[in-house]
């Protein structure tokens, strides 16, 4: 897929993502507030976050879709990791925020006003979070981005925990007040997790990665094939995006002998075909004498 083409389909995907969570976060927002719910009020701040978290990533996106060029030779590929650096810390903020209110509701708890129609709209809620999730991942399919994958991962973890907050509000309305309290202490939790996790991996994309073992080993064996020699440490990536990775292979050549060089050139350009064909990046090959 053309770069352009695909970060057009992201914004939209992303848009959404952000009216649909928007809108779960008014609505839940309401039932919270009228029935005096903890774990429902926190589950549309955390609606209302990945909204926020959306619109970052929107704006990301935009900014990727320019051309490369001036102070970005490269393009601006490295945005979506940052998108979603972004978004896993706003993730995490909402968990420490939920944690500290769950920790007051539980000292202090107050009087919940239950009704089925709420419980209807919650569960409702849940479900189109379901579906979410499914679209995401089914686009994913196509796009392959880190942020599409973790929206979806997130999606599936939100109706999870609107689920978990049926629950705190059913039992809480009928057996234990401070159930809710306890229910949003367990929702606080897993986005704290949740977003410690995602940090973790978005920080690693962000501060760049080289190639596993597994894909230098076959690129080793694609370069043996054409008669090139060199080792596992001589393959570097450069990471400037989904649509812009770089593999600078540093290639051994006799330099008592460079008779044989056009003969090398040629088989260069042969390995730098089927390698970039295979693995979907562009390589170079950098003559080291030896």
């Amino acid at each position: 897929m053309k770069r352009k083409t695909r970060e057009s389909a992201l914004i939209c995907v992303f848009t959404v993502g952000f009216v649909t969570n928007l809108f779960l976060g008014f609505v839940k927002l309401y039932v919270g507030q009228s029935s005096n719910s903890l774990s429902v009020f926190s589950d549309a701040i955390h609606n209302f976050f990945d909204a926020v978290s959306f619109a970052i990533v929107i704006f990301c996106f935009f900014i990727m879709s320019k051309n490369a060029g001036g102070e970005a030779p490269f393009g601006y590929g490295r945005i979506e990791y940052m998108a979603g650096f972004i978004s896993a810390v706003m993730i995490l903020a909402a968990g420490v925020l939920f944690l500290y209110s769950a920790i007051e509701r539980l000292l202090y708890p107050f009087l919940l006003l239950f009704s089925w129609l709420n419980f209807g709209i919650i569960a409702f809620g849940a479900l189109i979070k379901v579906f979410l999730g499914l679209f995401f991942f089914g686009r994913n399919k196509k796009l392959d981005s880190i942020v599409l994958k973790g929206s979806g991962i997130d999606s599936f973890m939100d109706a999870g925990i609107t689920l978990m907050t049926l629950v705190g509000y059913l039992t809480a309305g009928y057996i234990a007040p401070r159930a809710d309290a306890f229910v949003g202490m367990i929702i606080s939790i897993i986005i704290i997790v949740e977003g410690i996790k995602l940090i973790k991996n978005n920080a690693k994309a962000l501060l760049g990665k080289n190639l596993d073992e597994k894909t230098k080993r076959s690129i080793l064996k694609i370069a043996e094939k054409h008669g090139i020699l060199a080792d596992e440490g001589a393959i570097t990536l450069h990471d400037y995006g989904k649509n812009r990775k770089i593999v600078i292979f540093d290639a051994l050549i006799d330099s008592k002998d460079m008779s044989g060089l056009q003969e090398f050139k040629d088989a260069a350009e042969s390995f730098t075909r089927e390698a970039s064909e295979k693995f979907d990046m562009e390589f170079k090959v950098c003559i080291l004498p030896k």
